[in-house]
């Protein structure tokens, strides 16, 4: 069952039961942000920032989390991105230098308030 908007956010997800398609997770971001006026899609309890995985998400056995900071500047642009059938692509994560940030930006970007990585 996917989770529900609560007050302004998406009800924090169990690991062990993801979302298991590109259009239930832009099912759940587009109502978050048609529902809420909520700055961050997860609870960040009184923190900036919080690296906090929120939701999951498998697809051909390959997991994938969202952080509770992904915030509404970059969800939009995100579901922008997946409007234009542009593909999810994983780049380098900043600083890290490990491959497992997912972007959708056409030019292999990574989408600033939008932190989902490849876990």
């Amino acid at each position: 069952m996917p989770p529900k908007i609560i007050g302004n956010h998406i009800e924090k997800m169990d690991k062990q039961f993801p979302l298991t398609s590109k259009f239930q997770l832009k099912i759940l971001l587009k109502e978050w942000l048609e529902k809420t006026s909520g700055n961050t899609i997860g609870s960040l309890k009184d923190n900036n920032s919080n690296p906090e995985p929120w939701l999951w998400i498998k697809m051909n056995n390959i997991l994938y989390k969202i952080h509770a900071d992904s915030n509404r500047a970059g969800v939009q642009l995100f579901i922008k991105n997946d409007e234009n059938k542009n593909p999810w692509l994983i780049i380098p994560t900043e600083n890290l230098g490990n491959r497992t940030k997912v972007t959708n930006d056409i030019n292999s970007n990574p989408i600033s308030g939008f932190y989902m990585y490849k876990s």
